[in-house]
């Protein structure tokens, strides 16, 4: 099961999957910027669960599917990408 040399049953069920849950149920360091973006229209996802406590959360109205192509999203992401941006301009890494 799974894809060769990616995925295999470990990933599923044993290690890996355990170690994976363990890491992402961690909180994100202060210093690691988020912005979770959840629709309560969307019948994928439910929307409860995509407002991470580490992240900045922002609520359009779209789809789960049409998310990524909607102007709301972009809208709403557009300021929190521009800040991230402009802080990163002054924390630049020597070359």
């Amino acid at each position: 099961m799974g894809i060769p040399g990616l995925l295999n049953g470990d990933c599923f069920a044993g290690p890996c999957y355990r170690a994976n849950s363990d890491a992402l149920a961690e909180p994100l360091p202060p210093s690691v910027p988020a912005l979770a973006v959840y629709s309560r229209l969307d019948r994928i996802a439910p929307w409860h669960l995509c407002q991470d406590p580490s992240a900045e959360c922002v609520e359009i109205r779209s789809s789960h599917t049409a998310m990524g192509l909607h102007p709301d999203f972009y809208r709403t992401i557009r300021p929190t990408l521009a800040s991230w941006a402009a802080s990163d301009e002054h924390a630049a890494v020597p070359a």
